[in-house]
């Protein structure tokens, strides 16, 4: 009966071995994390947002209460490009032996066999903000977990992105938590911010790696990791903590000085079914001739838009009206003055323009306008076919395509153009705008119109605009006077009458150093708008309207536009939403 008990015992003790060493190394199964109530989040790390930082290690300390955090995996951008590798992990515990946390010296020897992606060097470490902002927080809520700090070059290739991924889940998925460090848009004022921030978010809750690319985030390639390193681990909700910025904080609109911030997690809960928006931004003119031309070969094709090309990002296409052709001939408005022989013909250099419009992702402009003949039908001929080889779309006579409909997000958009000075009268396009309605879910029509710095509109294009609102347009976007006109809601749809100059070398007055970008973002039941005022410098080089001057520029907009009392506060605030009655 001794011997029975004792054989019980043995196989009991070797049971028990073996679900225990299943339970240490089976880190791949269904269940790996079923006692984790988070497995990754992001945090900013600029020290402005401390109390954001606070919040979220805060509640992710909350959340893993339940079974001990033994390692924190912190991603980084490389802020300075440092190093050589692709990803790059510590030498040695130099960089956390002060903060009083140890360094996973086993992760950084795993990783350290991808040779093609890791590299282990202390030295960039030394200055990247990105993790060093974040150590005391980690030791704060944290004590007792080690540490795998990993720094991601701007620019990690997709397949690279997720073997890191792959590599975190097959090897660190068990009582391991990964922030992601980053802050989100800059430079783009807050208006745009919360443009891009709400895009963002949007994008990481449906886990739409694509779109994930073109996000306002200074890591892109780690946000894409955390969202697939959280998928894999069946962790399919992300969960938004707070979404803040600089200027929220600050209580003041820094301007091109602002920097945002999205905090969340990610957990195992049911995600709800998320809503796919299609994001649009919206310019004037754009002229590459004459003394622009002289700036660009100068200073290079993306210099004039240096200060504020972060706010072509996120949006799902970027729309200009182009004023000229793009050919191969050589120009005859440069260094003349308004007077001289060809002072208004322009031809855009093909290089140039592709460098621009690849610069600031605009992949689709009207040539519906007054300039675009300015080298004949061939000239037209030829910027189609430079645009066609450049991948940027165009519509508007007398280009060869009338209706240019759009399928974005399984939302169909028709871009349709109305050009006061040549092309297709009121009733040719009022019959385009009915058919579109037969092709696409909203029209758009692209308006050259109205009068030369005039800054309000005329009652010919107040005419116009109704009638094709009255036709079925859902916007209308106007071009031409060169200068911003007020805009007006009819029929609760939008009518911006003229944005003024997007880049133009007019530079004899304010009004036509103004010019307004306009967002646009298209929801299942509403459209919301988000005003972006810009002013040309006397370098040539645009900026952000800011301070005083914003604050005065949108005043006057609200004031001279039309709509009901209600939205005027909104238009000061540079934000619309109009709903689809």
């Amino acid at each position: 009966m001794k011997r029975i008990f004792v054989y019980l015992l043995i196989l009991l003790i070797i049971l028990g071995t073996f679900f225990e060493v299943r339970s240490l190394w089976g880190e791949n199964s269904q269940n790996k994390t079923a006692s984790i109530g988070a497995v990754a989040f992001i945090s900013p790390h600029h020290l402005v947002a401390e109390k954001l930082i606070d919040a979220i290690f805060k509640k992710m300390a909350v959340l893993n209460q339940r079974e001990k955090v033994e390692r924190i995996i912190i991603i980084s951008p490389n802020h300075f490009n440092a190093g050589h590798g692709w990803a790059i992990t510590p030498a040695s515990d130099d960089l956390l032996r002060e903060s009083g946390l140890s360094l996973d010296a086993m992760g950084v020897k795993k990783l350290s066999l991808e040779k093609e992606i890791f590299e282990t060097d202390d030295h960039p470490f030394s200055s990247e903000h990105g993790i060093n902002n974040l150590l005391p927080y980690s030791k704060k809520y944290f004590p007792e977990a080690s540490v795998l700090p990993i720094m991601i070059r701007e620019g990690l290739p997709e397949d690279k992105v997720d073997q890191i991924s792959k590599l975190l889940s097959d090897n660190f998925s068990k009582n391991s938590i990964v922030v992601l460090s980053a802050d989100f848009s800059h430079y783009i004022g807050e208006t745009a911010a919360d443009m891009h921030d709400k895009k963002a978010i949007e994008t990481i809750s449906s886990f739409d790696f694509e779109r994930m690319k073109n996000l306002d985030i200074d890591c892109k390639g780690g946000l894409e990791i955390v969202s697939r390193f959280s998928r894999r681990q069946g962790f399919l909700k992300f969960n938004l903590l707070e979404n803040s910025s600089s200027s929220k904080i600050a209580g003041e609109n820094l301007g091109d000085e602002n920097t945002s911030y999205v905090t969340g997690f990610f957990s195992n809960e049911t995600a709800g079914n998320q809503e796919n928006t299609v994001n649009f931004l919206f310019g004037g003119d754009l002229m590459l001739d004459r003394q622009n031309r002289v700036i660009l070969e100068k200073n290079g094709a993306t210099w004039p838009t240096e200060k504020i090309k972060r706010l072509f990002w996120s949006q799902d296409l970027n729309v200009v009206n182009l004023e000229g052709p793009v050919t191969s001939d050589k120009s005859v408005s440069i260094n003349t003055i308004p007077g001289e022989k060809g002072h208004f013909s322009f031809t855009f250099d093909p290089e140039n323009t592709k460098k621009f419009l690849d610069g600031n992702d605009i992949t689709l402009v009207n040539l519906g306008n007054n300039h675009i003949g300015n080298f004949g039908m061939s000239g037209v001929a030829e910027t189609e076919n430079n645009l066609k080889s450049d991948g940027v779309d165009y519509f508007g006579q007398p280009a060869s395509s009338k209706i240019l409909v759009k399928n974005i997000n399984n939302k169909k958009i028709a871009f349709i153009n109305y050009n006061q000075f040549g092309g297709a009268s009121r009733e040719e396009v009022i019959k385009e705008i009915i058919e579109s309605k037969k092709q696409a879910d909203l029209s758009f029509v692209f308006c050259h119109w109205g009068n030369e710095y005039e800054t309000n509109e005329d009652y010919q294009q107040v005419s116009l605009a109704h009638s094709f609102v009255d036709a079925g347009a859902d916007l209308i976007i106007g071009s031409h006077p060169h200068v911003v006109e007020p805009m007006e809601v009819y029929k609760n749809r939008a009518i911006f009458y003229s944005l003024g100059n997007f880049y133009f070398d007019q530079y004899f007055s304010e009004d036509v150093r103004n010019m307004l970008t306009v967002g646009v973002v298209v929801h299942k039941d509403r459209m919301d708008f988000y005003l972006v005022p810009l002013r040309l410098g006397n370098n040539g080089q645009i900026s952000l309207k800011k301070g005083n001057d914003l604050k005065l520029f949108l005043e006057k907009f609200a004031n001279d536009s039309k709509f009901d009392g209600t939205q005027t506060g909104a238009i000061i605030k540079g934000e619309l939403s109009l709903s689809f009655k």
